[in-house]
């Protein structure tokens, strides 16, 4: 939006003709770049090697899947058996015609489940019966805010057998949940 409107203001200020005895100025001026200030210790957004425990946002009537417990290779779910083993598939990418669903969806990390049968037998309620095949992250720098954890994490998970093939629209009985994540001590 705030695109829209300054394309506007700059084309508002360009003159349609000039008036006889006008002439361009001789110098453009370049506005200096509005950048926010990098945090003074930036946060790495995404999992790490090493397991960490993430925090659901919501009560324990709708935290359906509980506390998280991820790494760039494993997730687990306090309310469910076993784990997950994880591998980098790719990042899902915006759906035209959807500015909210891509706001939210568009960016996220997505990770193939390799032991989706295996899950799925030791948890036979999960995605409504089928194996989760894609675990799905968005992470978003919380940073700025004082006294907050370093990042939020949106996951979901998908039962869908390509994960390309997702679309808003898209009906999947998996569900997800919204985490907070642990705050990490900065050395």
């Amino acid at each position: 939006m705030s695109a829209r409107i300054s394309r506007l203001f700059a084309a508002s200020m360009v003159p349609a003709s000039l008036a006889p005895g006008l002439e361009p100025p001789a110098e453009r001026l370049t506005p200096p770049p509005l950048e926010a200030p990098a945090p003074a210790n930036p946060v790495t957004l995404g999992l790490s090697a090493e397991t960490l425990t993430y925090t659901s946002t919501g009560n324990s009537l709708r935290s359906p899947l509980g506390s998280a417990h991820l790494s760039t290779t494993s997730a687990a779910f306090d309310q469910y058996k076993g784990s997950m083993s994880l591998e980098y598939a790719g990042v899902l990418s915006s759906y035209p015609g959807y500015r909210i669903a891509s706001e939210f969806l568009a960016g996220a990390s997505v990770y193939r489940v390799t032991n989706a049968d295996q899950y799925l037998l030791e948890n036979p309620t999960i995605c409504g019966g089928k194996p989760p095949k894609f675990v799905v992250m968005k992470f978003t720098d919380l940073t700025d805010i004082q006294d907050s954890p370093p990042m939020a994490v949106a996951l979901w998970l998908s039962s869908e057998d390509n994960y390309a093939n997702y679309s808003p629209t898209t009906f999947d009985p998996c569900g997800g949940d919204t985490y907070k994540s642990p705050k990490i001590s900065r050395r």
